[in-house]
């Protein structure tokens, strides 16, 4: 979900799907205008951009690619300019 257009009080004025269709997102990271995210169910990362209008998923790392399945096979994400960091588990 995206909470935008905070008033006075801090009360977002907007709640709103920003990413639909995606199971199990977890390890969210924002990194140079894209919030990259965790899918455990599927063993991917995937990306989109930070805005008020995201446009479309990109995949970054594919479906099967990391492990899947079990306890929360991954729960941190960190992204900087050179490395996508993920924690797993087998």
């Amino acid at each position: 979900m995206a909470l935008r257009y905070p008033d006075a009080s801090g009360e977002f004025k907007s709640i709103t799907p920003f990413i639909k269709d995606r199971p199990s997102v977890q390890g969210m990271c924002t990194h140079d205008g894209w919030l990259y995210f965790a899918q455990a169910a599927e063993g991917s990362i995937s990306r989109v951009r930070d805005a008020a209008d995201p446009g479309p998923v990109q995949t970054i790392v594919p479906a099967g690619t990391l492990p899947k399945d079990g306890a929360h096979p991954f729960e941190g994400l960190l992204v900087d300019d050179q490395h996508i960091y993920a924690t797993a588990s087998d």
